[in-house]
């Protein structure tokens, strides 16, 4: 590394020479990967008058991969070797018609009301077809969470709408979408009813394709298959996640996505506390890089 580094050149390494490099699941990448990809696109930190900073690019991957790990309980140091003159810049790196050639699976969903629309959204026509069963097309609800807030995507959205405006159709899909990525999913729900109810409609719709539902609403369930990751949708009350979470918190590394069902319920006086206390831990899981979106 000395012999390559040097005058005019730079080496930025993902960790220090005696320490491993760690990736994460939710990432897709090493954690290095990911925060340089992060900041060649143009994050805020990086960013002077338009162009990226070298240096203050590299500051920003190191301070961000230092965290990371640290959050999981490791020590990850990014190192650099060499020097420059002077700083460097780039423009902002924007994906482009070679970059969407490249890599057409990365490119954010577009749908239209034509329910055929979402096989390009990476979903089985014997799925499209079984929903078809069910709603005619998607409503403008639908379409404006996948093709404009990117909730197949992996991006966080709150959806409110009236009863019956098609709320959970998006939960749906963001689910499935996320079981098809071989990623777990939860919904958090606030009643047993709703629990019991969810699980039947999921068993009914998806078990013909391999789905495996679980529950869990009670002290005598059995969570050995959600301890184990032995499930592709896991439904729980409130309460229950609360105390898996708590207690076995790998199992809310392993998953992909949850939807809080009911999300209202933050302001009843009996159980708004709780359910504050669930999107505060899912918030600091997702800045420690440990959990879904």
């Amino acid at each position: 590394m000395a012999q390559l580094g040097g005058a005019g050149r730079i080496i930025f390494t993902a960790s220090a020479a005696t320490e491993p490099a760690y990736e994460h699941r939710r990432f897709g990448h090493g954690f290095l990967t990911h925060f340089l990809l992060e900041a060649l696109c143009g994050a805020e930190e990086v960013v002077s008058g338009g162009k990226l900073s070298l240096y203050r690019l590299l500051e920003h991957v190191t301070s961000r991969v230092r965290a990371a790990a640290l959050q999981g309980g490791k020590e990850q140091n990014p190192t650099m070797r060499g020097s420059i003159d002077g700083d460097v810049e780039w423009p902002v790196f924007v994906p482009g018609a070679k970059y969407r050639a490249a890599f057409p699976a990365r490119l954010p969903a577009k749908v239209t009301s034509d329910l055929a629309s979402l096989s390009s959204a990476g979903f089985p026509d014997a799925l499209v077809t079984a929903w078809a069963g069910a709603i005619p097309s998607l409503n403008a609800l639908q379409i404006a969470a996948i093709t404009d807030f990117g909730v197949l995507d992996g991006e966080n959205l709150v959806v409110s709408a009236p009863t019956s405006s098609g709320k959970t159709m998006v939960g749906e899909l963001a689910a499935l979408r996320n079981v098809l990525d071989r990623k777990r999913a939860l919904f958090l729900l606030p009643l047993k009813a709703l629990v019991a109810d969810k699980r039947r409609h999921f068993e009914s719709v998806y078990g013909g394709f391999g789905v495996r539902t679980v529950e869990a609403t009670g002290e005598t369930d059995d969570i050995a298959p959600l301890l184990r990751g032995q499930y592709d949708v896991g439904l729980l009350t409130y309460e229950k996640f609360a105390a898996i979470a708590l207690t076995f918190p790998h199992v809310l590394a392993q998953v992909g996505v949850i939807l809080i069902d009911e999300a209202q319920m933050i302001a009843d006086r009996g159980r708004g506390a709780n359910l504050e206390f669930i999107l505060t831990l899912i918030r600091m899981r997702r800045r420690e890089g440990s959990s879904p979106n």
